[in-house]
């Protein structure tokens, strides 16, 4: 018997079980990420940091598998990180897309159009990435296939796959 713990196992396993506790631990945690997110609608890597476009397109991802298993989503904030993302994305990326010699952080983008394909409501994100940028983004990460690392390459089969491309997920797969 380890200390700490009773006769039948770990008591705070037990507690984190609870549904009274899973909803204030989500409640917290949820309240904690209200209050970390910028004007911008960005996330910061800590409180008070500076936008993370990296941080803000983790947590979308975040909400939206949440989503996907039925947990209710706070969709002011999502909304909030998609309209950041989206003036990131037509800032930094939308005008060299087209360019072969483009410099893009095609490992962003490929993430960015994945996360955007998990959600099971797409019109919580807006008009931030409407369907024709998304489509262009998955014809530039297409190009580019061959330079992922293999998790990437399996994040753009499967946006390949959703967005109606299973010839192109096969062949990146």
């Amino acid at each position: 018997k380890l200390p700490g713990t009773a006769e039948h196992g770990d008591p705070d396993l037990v507690r984190v079980l609870d549904p009274r506790v899973a909803r204030a631990e989500r409640t917290a945690a949820l309240a904690k990420l209200e209050k970390a997110q910028l004007a911008s609608g960005a996330f910061p890597w800590w409180p008070g940091g500076p936008p993370s476009d990296f941080m803000t397109l983790y947590l979308m991802y975040g909400f939206a598998k949440a989503a996907e298993f039925g947990v209710a989503v706070p969709d002011t904030m999502i909304q909030r990180g998609w309209q950041y993302l989206g003036e990131r994305y037509r800032d930094e990326f939308a005008h060299k897309l087209e360019r072969a010699d483009c410099d893009c952080n095609w490992e962003w983008l490929t993430f960015l159009n994945y996360v955007a394909s998990t959600y099971p409501d797409p019109s919580v994100m807006g008009d931030a990435v409407p369907e024709s940028e998304r489509r262009r983004i998955l014809d530039a990460s297409f190009r580019h296939w061959k330079e992922h690392s293999p998790y990437l390459k399996g994040l753009l089969a499967l946006t390949l796959r959703r967005m109606g491309r299973p010839r192109d997920a096969r062949l990146v797969w």
